[in-house]
């Protein structure tokens, strides 16, 4: 914002010259422009704000009290641009001045303001409240307004509690200031969004000063001379005028703002133009003028500067003088400009303001008024004064003084200086010079160059708004614009002929043009006087292998002469040092040399043939040199020759290379000079290059289906090297293709011709193949050894393929650098969609390639060629259309036939609009319509910018030759583009008879994705149908199945056609319906009349007379179809009169697909668009899309919902199909299946295993040119439902992310998130639901003593918001009747309490939505027999009810208890005694009812009468001590008493130690328990004359009786066996009720499962041994690779059933005996099989299966005869299991222990 720029002098790479650098917020020093803080830039002219405001706190938090009051002061924030600004010495500066704003205010109930300097926030509030202000800080932007861009703007909120209360536990950061006077005058600015400036900025007078200010302050506005109140004023009067400004004493901010009144229409009346400060008080001693900034801004008409800010910075007034008031002033002086609004009032007045600002407040508001008079005015046209040479010699050069006289008030301005065709004197510089005193308000860094469009070329100078300040002047002295031109007289000029140069002076928009001529003269170029010379500079004076070098070729001319210059540049040394001379580029120029330097020619020399230039010659032409500047250097020019070393050679570091060069000036050759050069090691450069993305020409907006160009700029500054560099282009979303890569071009802009670029490379969509997802092009090693940066461009062309893209949505390209070892650079850049074409307008050219009048036989076919050349850089839709003139032509179709290598990517989804005729068949018109076309410029050729159409058109049948003959038939062919449109005529002439021939097709079938399909699959078939050339018929094509059943159609549809076909009529297609309807049993399609328009005698089968229609047939996934069936398709064509061709489609169905692309994608679509919100309980819906290359495969899907702290954010409900693409074969038929589980011990399920079964993508679509590409042909669309729970994380606003993933059977996987923002209204509440029973209230079930089951149920309603917590169901039990426990429950365990006051509490602490929690308890009736013995029928209620709560959370409302309505149990009983035996020598116990963990004597043997009793195996340890035998009562028994027996044949055979366990469902045992808690052991110690039916009896105590249905007695220890003693029982007590407690289930195994088993691989020698590893426990396997002498333990796994020998593959059995299992790996990892799986591999030739091994006596068994029973035989080695463990036997050698199983090592480790 400074009064203008500087001009600074610095030195160059030599420094033998200096430049001029121009630097507008800076200070000069010898390095150039040093920036002033908040600007950057070699001319400090770019503004930098690099830092957002930052709060120190985002939240604020105040308290105030009710209905007060008053200021809240302790906002702050800051910003790290004041770094810059302290390095400079500034306090602040614009990019770190921090201003706040409030930005939103939480609540009606308060008025808030801001003071933007300090942060003070102002309040008025009411009532009990919190209040939360949103507030921003801005920076200002270079023009002092706020810096409102989104990623400038810090952001906080201050929370404000209002409140009486005191809130100890809230640390306040703001304190509170009441009574603070003028706190209600703060004003809010408010700024226009995304553009900075103030909304009205003219109104601003009407503001008043604050009382806040000093008021000991005045200003004065007035003109300079002669000042009066209301001065006079006509349009273009020039008026300099003065501020005044009086400055308080003490430091203040000061700025002011002049601007200009504006009309009714907004149109401003004055201009301002040359603000300066012109005096400074002298109290202002440490205050500079050059600490001033100006800004003048045009925001009401463009360049007309209306509004001017002076920004004086901090002002000190130390106050030191006080003899005079203007010791304290500060004069501003500018201009100001009448200009002429054609809505003026004229005898009114209009003012000028000024608007004073003092710390950013307004100080007072000043004006100046004028009024307004009307004059007349005329102004003459403008003059073009010319001064230079009239003549000159053929390719010499002059210079010419050219002046345009502008008499015109204002106006816009531009001078066009250019060659006059076609006899062209071309300007080769031109330059602006200057302007008289009566534009003296025009900045001449207006001024702009560009080239010339004109004529042949020159200098176009656009110098903006121009103001004339003298237009009431007569004198025109001081009224022009000065040019100096240089022009060059043409080598090849007719002596005596005149060339010209053109002035075109344009005053807004009307030309007036100048021409001037200038003779060619016979005056030859003599050989020059004087002597040049050549100098040769290395850049470096090294080279390294691999690298390059620069040499600067730097050609003196002589003065004041014109000579040819012709320099040679080569390396004369031996072949081994190959030096490669890849490229010579002009350097600099002398500003003596005007013209000539651009013509040089190049001519490179391989003197050695090995495709290496060693040489070159540079031809330089003929140079003038005009010694303008006497500066040496003006008088040079130099070249760059760049030169590779690419190969050592013999040559070693330190050797060197020589290049030598020789100068030739007309016809004399000077003496040759030489450098030399040292090998050196090269280093590549560590810091990154400079890399940006930009869209071509500015354009970020793309067509649907269209294009967009892309440029990826690589900057290389000088001195730097890089290896290894690759550019690589990646398509923003690769799941759903958006864009499609389809070129990339490499362009270079500086010295850097000796890298080599490889062509590029395409990647092909993962999913859709026909489009590319990336492309990568490699650049090799890229070196700039020169003093300028070397811009490296790659240019990449992108098509929309997305064909659901929208206006609005956003396409996103990604882009990739590598570089040297590990350097990277990654960036993206995006288009909008916009199907209105805004891009440059372009001319595109259109042109009839074909003939005009093609001759065709009746009833033939003619093709037209239309040609398209697009310019470079240009895209637009384009439409071709073709329409008959006369009814006997009919339009066949329309097609790109070719593109050019400027044209990429012309989509292949595009179709024809058919206009048909009403009767006879073939259509009257055809349109295509192409979405986008683009040109790339990567070549120069036309031929690379065309694109041709074909446009085949046929004679109709019905034209009658025989009569009418030869005939012209017309025919128009139209093109509209997004500018143009226009039509080509051509005729089609009838000239012989029609020469059909009967039609001869050939029928093929081809299975693109191969002949094996697996169960589930779907697969296409295509019939190739070949028309022979001019036949005319109606085909009709048959597709059947021989398997009904196993083998179905799904669909059929013809999907292209070669160009010599032509198709009449819509297809028409049928289906043959199953039984069932649920599949089709065959289909036809009737393709009705087929022509084939191509040329008799030529060949049948090729493309362009084909038609190909694809079946889709899918396969049943049942048992009817068996891997290895062959499954059969007939085709039948049927053409002309029942003609047929047959052909058929085998299929092989195989286990495995052969064609799987694991290359699929997974995206996911919301319920809504945005946001998803959802509330707590609702149920929320989701989409998965499933994107699939051209595949088959199952897939399973995988869907996790987030959990934390033991319960779900979300829980999963359920999944479904809902639709699929076209290319998804027979999606008629998808089924899926769902699990749901859980991460947690809830029943909230956070894990959704879909099984989406097999499905095949044929990717047909992208061959079908009957439809148009949808975004959703290879697209399966699932969707899956959860539900949102209470989860106190589930807070307002928090978002909740789930995953969603799917994997291939055969490859491929994918995932992808989604997220839904959880709403919370605080009013959520629970509604539980209770239930309870028993079984009956029938008396006759019960008695005393007994224990009764009670059910119960609970369930949140429907209408449950909220779950349900701190639940606890409540039984009232009579006095009576005792708590037992409870027994059975589901989901949910409850926590039961026994109530003082009688009763019993079940508490669960939480129940959610997907609860549904039941349970059951017992009680004991009547314990104490209270009721007299006999009693019956006693009839009693048992009263229930639940309490409970809303599940509580702060941001809830519901804090009350809720209660369930009263249920009662209704029951009665009998009175009884308990004291029978119970008998298991009679019937109540059956033998099935004893059982034992296991026997060497059967478990019923435990019976008291038994001979024996039961006795368990002998398996050693672990089994001893843990063997048991249970007896199943069946009904609940209590026992009192228990006996225990020896052995019934062996008097001392009896246990001495045992435990006893006891339960209600088999399943959970409970130890029985002294009164000490500890686990009770009972020993036995009979007397030496005891007898074999002497009983051992244990009565229980009265704590220690039990009820159960199930007892277990333990043997701990034996008299005469310790691991297997024998023993009989009877128990004692009485059946208290039917058992009803269920067992959860234990599943009766599929499989058995054995305790022991072994299994070698005869071939391989691998060992697999498994074994229980306690009573009740779970086998353990292990394997052994090393012939038994180490063991690797395998986990998963029960049961090795069998291996295949010599390979991997292993069959097992589940632990749980449930499942079937399958290796691939030698068992370290196992799969489930299915039986047909297993079945597979159990029926190979060489599989072995495993020997089960029982736990027996085999301690006097043989190893050998073990062998022979147990064992396996391998080339090396024998082994068997034996008693002690598993022993080998190697060839020749003795048997010995492998590994323990039995007592010692059970993991066989």
């Amino acid at each position: 914002m400074m009064k203008g720029k500087k001009i600074c002098q610095t030195c160059d790479v030599w420094c033998d010259r200096t430049e001029s650098i121009e630097c507008y917020h800076g200070t000069c020093t010898s390095l150039g422009c040093q920036c002033d803080p908040c600007y950057t830039g070699d001319s400090c002219s770019e503004y930098s704000n690099l830092y957002a405001p930052e709060y120190v706190h985002l939240v604020f938090l105040a308290q105030v009290e009710t209905f007060s009051r008053g200021v809240l002061r302790g906002v702050a924030a800051t910003d790290h641009d004041s770094s810059s600004c302290g390095v400079a010495g500034q306090t602040q500066c614009y990019c770190s001045r921090i201003i706040h704003r409030i930005v939103g205010v939480s609540s009606k109930h308060g008025d808030f303001k801001i003071n933007h300097d300090t942060g003070d926030l102002s309040y008025d509030v009411m009532g009990e409240d919190i209040i939360e202000v949103q507030i921003a800080a801005y920076n200002y932007d270079e023009f002092g307004y706020p810096d409102i861009r989104e990623n400038r703007i810090g952001y906080a909120k201050v929370k404000i509690y209002v409140t009486d209360k005191i809130l100890s536990d809230i640390e306040t950061h703001l304190f509170s200031m009441e009574n603070v006077p003028n706190i209600y005058s703060w004003r809010e600015e408010v700024f226009e969004e995304y553009t900075g400036q103030e909304k009205n900025p003219h109104q601003r007078y009407k503001r008043q000063a604050q009382s806040s200010i000093p008021d000991n302050v005045t200003a004065v506005l007035g003109l300079t001379t002669g000042d009066s109140p209301s001065p006079d004023a006509n349009f273009y009067n020039y008026f300099p005028l003065s501020l005044t400004i009086s400055v308080p004493e003490g430091s203040s901010f000061i700025a002011t703002r002049v601007f200009s009144e504006l009309t009714a229409g907004s149109s401003p009346m004055f201009f301002f133009c040359d603000p300066d400060v012109t005096f400074v008080g002298s109290n202002f001693f440490s205050w500079s003028p050059t600490q001033f900034t100006t800004t003048l801004t045009s925001p009401n008409e463009p360049q007309v500067n209306d509004v001017m800010t002076v920004d004086l910075g901090i002002v000190t007034n130390d106050g030191t003088d006080f003899n005079t008031a203007e010791e304290n002033d500060i004069i501003i002086e500018f201009s100001a400009y009448v200009m002429d609004p054609s809505d003026t009032v004229f005898d009114q007045p209009i003012k000028i303001f000024a608007d004073i600002m003092w710390n950013n407040s307004t100080w007072m508001v000043i004006e100046k008024e004028f009024i307004i008079r009307s004059q007349s005015n005329n102004p003459a046209d403008p003059v073009v004064t010319v001064v230079g040479p009239a003549s000159l010699p053929p390719g010499s050069v002059g210079s010419w003084t050219l002046k345009t006289v502008i008499e015109h008030p204002h106006a816009e301005l531009s001078v066009d200086i250019y060659g006059t065709t076609p006899s062209a004197l071309s300007p080769c510089s031109a330059f602006y010079t200057g302007h008289g005193n009566s534009y003296m308000c025009y900045n001449a860094s207006q001024a702009s160059s560009t080239s010339s469009a004109s004529g042949s070329g020159g200098y176009l100078f656009t110098l903006g708004k121009v103001f004339n300040t003298e237009f009431d002047v007569s004198d025109n002295s001081g009224k022009y614009f000065s040019f100096l031109v240089y022009g060059e007289m043409p080598s090849s000029a007719v002596i005596g002929q005149n060339y010209s140069f053109t002035t075109d002076v344009i005053l807004s928009g009307v030309l007036y043009s100048f021409q001037h001529e200038v003779t060619a003269s016979d005056t030859t170029i003599p050989q020059a006087a004087g002597t040049p010379t050549l100098n040769l500079s290395p850049f470096s004076s090294t080279i390294y292998q691999g690298g390059q070098e620069i040499i600067d070729v730097r050609v003196t001319t002589i003065v004041n002469e014109t000579e040819s210059y012709k320099v040679k540049v080569r390396n004369p040394t031996s072949t081994n040092q190959l030096i490669h001379i890849c490229d010579v580029s002009q350097g600099t120029v002398g500003t003596n040399i005007m013209c000539g330097v651009n013509k040089f020619n190049i001519t490179y020399i391989s003197n050695e043939n090995n495709n290496l230039y060693d040489e070159v010659i540079i031809d330089l032409g003929i140079l003038t040199n005009v010694a303008l500047d006497s500066d040496l250097m003006n008088n040079s020019v130099s070249v760059a020759v760049k030169l590779c070393y690419v190969s050592t050679g013999n040559l070693n570091l330190g050797d060197t290379i020589t290049i030598e060069g020789e100068l030739q000036h007309g016809s004399v050759v000077e003496s040759p000079q030489s450098i030399s050069l040292t090998v050196v090691a090269g280093t590549p450069t560590s810091t990154a290059p400079a890399i940006t993305m930009s869209h071509e020409n500015g354009h970020s907006e793309i067509l649907p289906k269209g294009h967009a160009v892309y440029d990826l700029t690589l900057t290389l500054p000088p001195s730097t090297y890089y290896e290894n560099v690759n550019i690589t282009f990646l398509a923003g979303n690769i799941v759903a293709p958006q864009i499609s890569i389809c070129s990339i071009s490499i362009s270079v802009t500086g010295n850097l011709t000796c890298s080599k670029v490889n062509p590029a490379v395409f990647i092909p969509s993962a999913v859709r193949n026909f489009y590319q997802d990336s492309g990568y092009i490699m650049l090799g090693s890229l070196e700039n050894i020169g003093s300028q940066d070397i811009i490296v461009t790659g240019r990449v062309v992108v098509s929309l393929v997305d064909p659901g893209a929208t206006d609005g949505a956003s396409v996103m390209t990604n882009a990739s650098v590598t570089y040297n070892s590990g350097g990277v650079w990654q960036g993206s850049i995006s288009s909008t969609v916009n199907s209105i074409n805004n891009y440059p307008s372009s001319t595109i050219l259109y042109s009839l390639t074909s003939l005009q009048v093609i001759d065709v036989p009746n009833r033939g076919g003619a093709e037209f060629l239309l040609s398209v050349e697009l310019p470079v850089g240009a895209i637009s839709k384009l439409t071709v259309s073709a329409t008959a003139a006369h009814t006997e032509l009919s339009i066949c179709r329309i097609y790109v036939k070719s593109t050019g290598t400027n044209i990429p990517c012309v989509s292949h989804d595009v179709m024809e609009t058919l206009t048909k005729y009403g009767s006879g068949g073939g259509n009257s018109a055809i349109s295509l319509k192409l979405p986008s076309v683009a040109n790339s410029g990567e070549l120069q050729s036309p031929a690379d910018n065309m694109i041709t159409f074909g446009i085949i058109v046929l004679v109709r049948d019905g034209y009658d030759y025989g009569n009418l003959g030869n005939a012209y038939f017309g025919l128009d062919i139209s093109h509209t583009d997004d500018w143009s449109t226009g039509t080509k005529s051509a005729q089609v002439y009838v000239n012989s008879a029609s020469a059909y021939t009967a039609a001869a097709p050939v029928l093929q079938i081809d299975i693109p994705s191969g002949n094996n399909v697996i169960k589930g699959s779907t697969t296409a078939v295509y019939a190739q149908v070949y028309t022979s050339p001019m036949s005319d018929t109606d085909y009709t094509i048959t597709f059947a199945p021989n398997q009904i059943g196993k083998m179905h159609v799904c669909n059929v549809k013809i999907l292209s056609r070669g160009k010599h076909v032509c198709i009449d009529n819509e297809p028409i297609i049928t289906f043959v319906s199953n039984p069932d309807n649920s599949t089709y049993d065959s289909a036809s399609i009737q393709l009705g009349n087929i022509i084939n328009w191509g040329p008799v005698g030529s060949t049948v089968q090729v493309d362009d007379n084909m038609f190909l229609v694809e079946v889709t047939l899918g396969i049943a996934n049942d048992d009817s179809v068996s891997v290895g069936d062959t499954l059969v398709c007939n085709v039948d064509l049927v053409h002309t009169v029942s003609q047929t061709l047959s052909d058929t489609a085998s299929l092989s169905v195989v286990s495995t697909p052969s064609s799987v692309d694991p290359n699929i994608g997974l995206s996911n679509t919301p319920p809504s668009a945005g946001v998803v919100y959802a509330s707590i309980s609702d149920y929320v819906t989701w989409d998965v899309n499933l994107h699939l290359p051209k595949t088959t495969d199952r897939y399973i899907m995988n869907v996790n919902t987030p959990h934390s702290a033991g319960e779900a954010h979300l829980t999963l409900v359920n999944a479904s199909f809902v639709a699929a693409g076209r290319d998804i074969g027979c999606s008629q038929n998808t089924t899926l299946a769902f699990t749901l589980s859980s991460a947690l011990s809830t029943s909230q399920m956070t894990q959704m295993t879909v099984d989406l079964g097999v499905i095949s993508s044929t990717g047909s679509s992208l061959l079908d040119e009957f439809d148009v590409e949808k975004a959703n042909d290879s697209v399966v669309v699932f969707s899956f439902t959860f539900q949102v729970t209470d989860h106190p994380g589930n807070t307002h606003g928090s978002v909740q992310t789930f995953t969603m993933s799917v994997a291939g059977d055969n490859g491929g996987s994918a995932s992808t998130t989604g997220s839904v923002t959880i709403q919370v209204d605080y009013s959520e509440i629970a509604v539980l639901e209770f239930d309870t029973w028993t079984d009956s209230l029938h008396h006759s079930a019960r008695s005393s003593g007994e224990e009764m089951k009670i059910y119960g149920w609970l369930n949140l309603a429907n209408t449950s918001t909220a779950h349900a917590s701190s639940v606890v169901v409540h039984y009232h039990l009579p006095v009576y009747c005792t708590f037992v426990a409870v027994n059975d429950w589901t989901v949910l365990q409850p926590t039961a309490t026994v109530i003082a006051s009688g009763g019993v509490d079940l508490t669960y602490p939480l129940i959610t939505f997907t609860d549904y929690p039941t349970f059951s308890l017992n009680i004991t009736i009547d314990p104490n027999s209270e009721f007299e013995f006999g009693s019956i029928n006693i009839k009693s209620v048992l009263p229930a009810e639940v309490s409970y709560m809303s599940y509580q959370r702060p941001d809830r409302d519901d804090f009350a208890i809720h209660n369930t309505l009263l249920d009662v149990v209704e029951f009665a009983f009998d009175s009884i005694v308990c004291d029978k035996i119970l008998g298991t020598d009679t019937a109540v116990i059956a033998d099935s009812q004893i059982s034992a963990s296991s026997e060497q004597n059967m478990a019923f043997n435990v019976k008291k009468s038994s001979v024996t009793g039961w006795r368990p195996k002998k398996r050693g340890k672990p089994f001893c001590e843990n063997e048991f035998v249970m007896i199943n009562f069946i009904d609940k028994m209590k026992v009192i008493a228990f006996s225990v027996l020896s052995a019934g044949d062996d008097n001392d055979d009896y246990v001495t130690d045992f435990t006893v366990q006891y339960s209600s469902d088999g399943e959970f045992w409970t130890d029985l328990v002294d009164n000490t808690t500890s686990i009770r052991t009972f020993s036995v110690s009979f007397n030496g004359s005891k007898t074999v039916n002497d009983a051992y009896r244990f009565s229980l105590p009265k704590s220690e009786e039990f009820v159960a249905a199930f007892v277990r007695i333990i043997p701990k220890s034996g008299n005469t066996r310790m691991c297997d003693p024998t023993i009989r029982l009877e128990f004692e007590g009485c059946k208290i009720g039917t058992n009803d407690v269920n067992g959860t289930g234990v599943s009766t195994p599929v499989y058995s499962v054995p305790e022991r088993s072994l299994l070698t691989d005869s071939i391989a020698g691998a060992m697999f041994a498994c074994i229980r590893s306690r009573v009740e426990g779970d086998n353990v396997c292990s394997r052994s690779n090393d012939n038994g002498i180490s063991w690797e333990e395998m986990d998963g796994i029960g049961e090795v059933v069998g291996v295949v020998t010599n390979s991997s593959t292993l069959v097992g059995l589940s632990q749980d005996g449930m499942s079937q299992l399958c290796s691939d790996d030698d068992g370290v990892t196992w799969t489930s099989c299915l039986t047909v799986d297993v079945t597979e591999i159990t029926s190979e030739a060489n599989y072995v299966a495993s020997i089960q091994q029982p736990f027996d006596d085999f301690i006097a068994t043989s190893d050998d005869t073990m062998f022979s029973t147990y064992g396996f035989s391998h080339p090396e080695f024998d082994v068997t299991g034996t008693m002690n463990g598993i022993k080998v036997r190697t060839l020749g050698g003795s048997w010995g222990l492998a590994a323990w199983w039995g007592s010692s090592d059970w993991s066989l480790l």
